[in-house]
């Protein structure tokens, strides 16, 4: 038995060896070409890769998109080629009717996404700043006219419970049709405030705050969500119930709102921490958006 067990060795001593001299040399082909990562670097807002930009300094914000006639070439002028494409849109746009959708304007951009090589990130805002991006025109008849609201940037109060109600079934029929799509990168955790960045957040009673954010959170099941980067109530209710990533729509402030005071250093460092999101990057996406025009 002892001498089988030596041969036994032996010969599995020997494979290893053998195998370990087998060594294989890879010499990739150098390439000049900018690499284009999916779900990482700049994107196109409101935009494709091959479409041409906005003139100037100014930009479409939440109105359905104006597409343009596509030749085939996929390339940005000035700019390099990217895997992800944002679309924001009012609720206004999306639901003109009360429980009728336009499915339709975010079935086009997924398409044209795919078609140019990117997937798209998607946030439906619940309003503006003036009346040609209210709340939808049925919304506003149902709610009448508001004033004093304790937020400026609010249009609409967000503690009234048909707010809560109407904004949080649409976002769930949204879930409905378009969780899990494989084109869909992220969709933005909008609750209140103008373009849906959430200003006013902190104001919110508990129960309408979780109420807003939960609608989200059974919503969209597979589909990564980013909370906008607004007060710590509200982030760490969300992180206390999924792994959500984190977005800002600042990037790059220095001192263009005051000369005491800029988002880069008074604001979005501290933020990150007090609301708990410096490790939110481990497991979901963050979002930055340039501010102004670059």
């Amino acid at each position: 038995m002892q001498v089988y067990r030596l041969s036994f060795i032996l010969m599995i001593s020997w494979s290893i060896t053998a195998i370990s001299q087998e060594m294989v040399v890879v010499r990739p082909k150098e390439i000049n070409d900018v690499l284009v990562n999916p779900g990482i670097g700049f994107m196109t807002f409101q935009r494709f890769n091959g479409d041409k930009l906005n003139e100037g300094t100014k930009w479409t914000e939440g109105y359905p998109i104006v597409y343009q006639e596509f030749d085939g070439n996929l390339k940005n002028k000035n700019h390099p080629m990217t895997s992800l494409a944002y679309f924001r849109v009012y609720w206004k746009f999306i639901e003109p009717a009360r429980d009728e959708y336009r499915w339709d304007l975010i079935d086009k951009a997924l398409e044209t996404a795919a078609a140019r090589g990117q997937t798209l990130l998607l946030r439906i805002a619940p309003y503006g700043t003036g009346t040609d991006n209210d709340v939808p025109d049925w919304y506003r008849e149902m709610i009448g006219e508001e004033e004093n609201l304790p937020e400026k940037k609010w249009r609409t109060n967000p503690e009234d419970i048909r707010y809560i109600e109407h904004f949080g079934d649409m976002i769930r029929d949204l879930g409905i049709r378009y969780d899990g799509h494989p084109i869909l990168e992220s969709v933005d955790l909008a609750i209140v405030g103008a373009w849906g960045e959430g200003a006013g957040s902190d104001l919110l009673t508990q129960e309408t705050r979780q109420s807003l954010v939960d609608s989200y959170l059974e919503a969209f099941q597979k589909t990564h969500l980013i909370m906008l980067l607004t007060d710590e109530k509200t982030n760490r209710y969300g992180l206390s119930k999924r792994d959500v990533g984190w977005r800002v729509d600042c990037l790059g402030d220095m001192g263009g709102f005051s000369p005491t005071w800029c988002h880069m250093c008074d604001s979005y460092p501290q933020d990150i921490i007090n609301f708990g999101m410096k490790d939110a990057w481990k497991k979901a996406p963050v979002s930055l958006e340039a501010c102004w025009v670059m």
